[in-house]
């Protein structure tokens, strides 16, 4: 009796010495092909293709922590928000950039930043809300771009509106409401390679027509960290400047 236990102890200790094994294994193929895959992303030398903006008005609604997270997430850089404005402004006839983010009350400085760089802000003031898990911080910028747009767009009756994120719902709610109150006006995308939801590729959805991407001239190593909301995101919106 106590040997039938002995090989029982045995076999299950085996067991677990080879299940530690398969799951290690499995997380290091994990590790490695996930890694492949972000490097294989090629970002260009340039931001384009800018030829669909020369010589026109434009509208520019930035999703900031949409840009900033895929930059920083997939990349490991940050968005050089005074560089892309100056770029911009030097390719389109007219435009007005509108920078949309979450923020901490208090921290004017971003935003001082923001609007030094040439961008009209809008803050979202994070809220802390009740759940079952205790307090939590909230924080998205969704809500404020979508309730915003349309009255941005009589105001400034741009040929064109360039939306900076990759965010297929978000996208896609903006396109089909622009297009509703004026169905001639163009709506392109800005994003990072890799970040841009296959719902908003040109080729195959008539709303978008064309997208663009941030390129190594709109993009560094510097960090500055704004602190925003608990999520699955992260704590922290990374800005560059």
């Amino acid at each position: 009796m106590y040997y039938q236990t002995s090989i029982s102890r045995t076999s299950i200790s085996r067991n677990i010495k080879n299940t530690k094994s398969r799951f290690l294994r499995s997380s290091c193929s994990f590790i490695a092909n996930n890694w492949s895959i972000s490097n294989a992303i090629a970002i260009e030398s340039a931001t384009g293709p800018l030829n669909h903006l020369f010589d026109r008005s434009m509208l520019l609604l930035a999703d900031i922590e949409n840009l900033s997270f895929s930059a920083k997430n997939n990349f490991r850089l940050q968005v050089a928000y005074h560089h892309l404005a100056r770029l911009l402004r030097y390719v389109v006839r007219s435009c007005e950039l509108h920078a949309f983010f979450s923020m901490v009350p208090g921290c004017e400085s971003w935003n001082e930043q923001f609007q030094s760089s040439g961008w009209i802000t809008h803050p979202i003031a994070v809220k802390t809300k009740n759940s079952y898990r205790g307090q939590i911080k909230r924080a998205n910028s969704d809500n404020a771009i979508l309730y915003h747009a349309g009255d941005l767009i009589s105001r400034n009756d741009p040929e064109l509106v360039l939306i900076g994120s990759g965010d297929g719902d978000l996208v896609c709610d903006l396109a089909e409401f622009i297009h509703s109150k004026s169905p001639q006006r163009q709506v392109m995308t800005l994003s990072l390679p890799g970040s841009t939801s296959y719902r908003l590729n040109a080729q195959t959805n008539p709303d978008i027509a064309a997208n663009l991407e941030l390129g190594r001239d709109c993009l560094h190593n510097s960090i500055h960290h704004a602190l925003v909301g608990e999520g699955r995101k992260s704590d922290y919106v990374i800005f560059g400047f």
